[in-house]
């Protein structure tokens, strides 16, 4: 929800078929809106994944769709080997772009769940360089 606000791209009418988005709740049009405009794919072709903590790597693939720009450069973290090849880039992208930092020892920490907090800061440090 919070990416697809910061987007303005949010299709109240906007529907989706994963079956652990249950109809008619809150949230279905945000996932649904996020679906359509490429921001997220889902677990798996039928399920989204409600009600599973997304991870830090996850947040920096879906909040990457916000920021523009060329961010290249490595990755510097000293657990680099843990983020997943589907992250990689995102991490790299938010990373160069000041946008994320590491944890404690350099390290990103990809697998750990990323707080709220984690991700409003994500979310308003990219708005902040738009």
């Amino acid at each position: 929800k919070m990416v697809v606000c910061a987007a303005e791209i949010h299709d109240s009418n906007a529907k989706t078929d994963f079956i652990d988005v249950i109809s008619g709740s809150w949230y279905e049009s945000y996932i649904a809106s996020a679906v359509n405009k490429g921001i997220v794919k889902g677990q798996s072709e039928t399920e989204f994944g409600v009600g599973k903590p997304i991870t830090r790597q996850d947040a920096c693939v879906i909040a990457s769709s916000l920021l523009t720009g060329d961010f290249t450069g490595e990755i510097l973290f000293a657990d680099s080997e843990d983020i997943s090849d589907y992250a990689k880039e995102s991490v790299r992208k938010l990373t160069r772009a000041g946008v994320v930092s590491g944890m404690d020892n350099n390290c990103f920490m990809p697998r750990v769940t990323c707080t709220r907090a984690q991700a409003a800061k994500i979310i308003w440090e990219i708005l902040e360089r738009r």
